[in-house]
């Protein structure tokens, strides 16, 4: 970790998962395209791990992935290979190939459509009707004040 940080330091995968506090849950999933599904998740929360990195401000904040599920699919991280903190808005490869289509925060949000499809429902895979969309994948109570 680096950057904003009190405590700069390089962790080998094995010796980060042996300092956090490891859980199991089950998030929402949902993709920008409109399909959805339920994803197990072991982990540990990204709260022990800022506060393992004592970041200065409080709000800053491949064998191992961020998980987001009130953002849309395509802002998971997929492999993660340093954790830099800023006060700056990053670069993004969507944001930066279709910003029209993939803004920078791209919260689930049932009320703003994506320019070619509408994001009010979803589509449950494997199999399932098609279904209302929840404010921030259903995540409204945990996240709505980090974007007021």
């Amino acid at each position: 970790m680096a950057g904003m940080v009190a405590k700069p330091k390089t962790y080998e995968v094995d010796e980060l998962i042996r300092l956090m506090p490891v859980e199991e849950r089950l998030y929402r999933h949902r993709c920008v395209e409109a399909w959805s599904m339920a994803v197990p998740w072991t982990g540990f929360p990204m709260k022990a791990f800022i506060d393992l990195a004592q970041p200065l401000p409080k709000q800053n904040g491949a064998p191992i992935r961020l998980v987001t599920p009130w953002k849309y699919g395509y802002k998971s991280i997929k492999s993660i290979v340093k954790i830099e903190f800023t006060d700056k808005q990053p670069k993004t490869f969507w944001n930066d190939l279709a910003p029209n289509e993939y803004d920078f925060l791209s919260n689930v949000n049932p009320n703003v459509p994506h320019p070619r499809w509408s994001q009010a429902t979803e589509q449950p895979i494997p199999a399932g009707p098609r279904r209302p969309a929840l404010l921030y994948n259903g995540y409204e109570q945990s996240v709505a004040s980090l974007y007021k």
